[in-house]
């Protein structure tokens, strides 16, 4: 019988040597996924041209080989206001440092220092481990559903191996919530603007560098951005324009939740519009603009997430 297709399991955890693999287990270190997608053998092909008098192929080399992985999940508490969410482990290992305050936990952005996950994806029995994995990650949050997060890893290669997948609970992850009023407050540049679509992609640059007794994967910078959708007002009530004509950077906030354990804050205090354009959403006329999430004076604070 054929592998099925929706047999598809990941495990995440932090590792405490680079490299070593960390041995997530069913039990503790189970992602609730949307969707999983894995290159197994992603690098180059060099090809090794010999001399000889016929046409005809080359043998190729696979060179640089590694691993990458695109994980969506849904963004959700984990029920209690000072627990980690479920999708912890994979905000870590895309450059943010976990805090774990009296009353939330937050995710800070970090230009050094960042932490590496084992990932093992189980797809109906083969296993393909990611070690040393590093990403980035883009959320989006759309008011005609609930907020999303895409991981985007880079991994060590590991020899696929055989592996029963085990059967994960998730009963005591909370589903997540609908974008909507009574549900979502949302700021921008100080105005309670009508939104219609929000997302915000750190752009972390990860590099992997094959290097003897020292390979790894790396985030080497960070270029947060994004894009908004919202309704037009006449100029009169606010000017969008100008603000971005200007170059104005100003705060975005989003508070979504309103019961402990499953609330989500979005901070970034200072997001400069760019390039806005007339767009249409059901006949009402709307702005679409990208975004540019510049750090203040403390650096590393260009965008801040809480869950409570």
């Amino acid at each position: 019988m054929g592998q099925k297709t929706r047999k598809r399991l990941l495990l995440a955890k932090i590792e405490s040597t680079y490299g070593n693999d960390a041995l997530p287990v069913v039990a503790t270190d189970a992602v609730v996924c949307r969707s999983i997608e894995v290159t197994p053998i992603e690098g180059a092909l060099l090809e090794n041209p010999i001399i000889r008098p016929n046409f005809g192929n080359y043998a190729q080399i696979h060179v640089g080989t590694h691993v990458k992985l695109e994980v969506e999940v849904a963004l959700a508490g984990s029920g209690t206001a000072t627990t980690p969410p479920n999708w912890g482990v994979l905000a870590r290992a895309c450059g943010m440092a976990e805090t774990i305050g009296v009353s939330d936990v937050t995710y800070n952005l970090a230009s050094d220092g960042h932490e590496s996950a084992t990932l093992y994806f189980n797809q109906d029995g083969n296993l393909h481990a990611l070690l040393g994995a590093r990403g980035t990650v883009e959320f989006t949050l759309d008011s005609q559903g609930y907020p999303v997060a895409k991981f985007s890893f880079t991994g060590l290669f590991v020899d696929v191996s055989a592996a029963p997948q085990g059967s994960p609970d998730f009963s005591a992850v909370p589903n997540p919530i609908s974008i909507e009023d009574g549900n979502t407050a949302f700021t921008l540049h100080g105005q309670s603007a009508v939104m219609s679509k929000l997302t915000i992609d750190l752009a972390n640059d990860v590099a992997h560098r094959p290097a003897l007794n020292g390979e790894s994967v790396d985030i080497v910078d960070r270029k947060p951005a994004g894009s908004v959708v919202i309704d037009s007002p006449v100029v009169s009530t606010y000017d969008w324009f100008a603000k971005a004509k200007n170059n104005v950077a100003d705060a975005l906030q989003l508070i979504h939740g309103t019961v402990a354990g499953n609330i989500l804050q979005i901070d970034a205090p200072k997001v400069q519009l760019l390039q806005p354009k007339y767009g249409d959403d059901k006949g009402t006329v709307t702005l679409e603009m990208s975004l540019s999430l510049i750090p203040d004076s403390a650096g590393d604070d260009e965008f801040v997430l809480t869950t409570k």
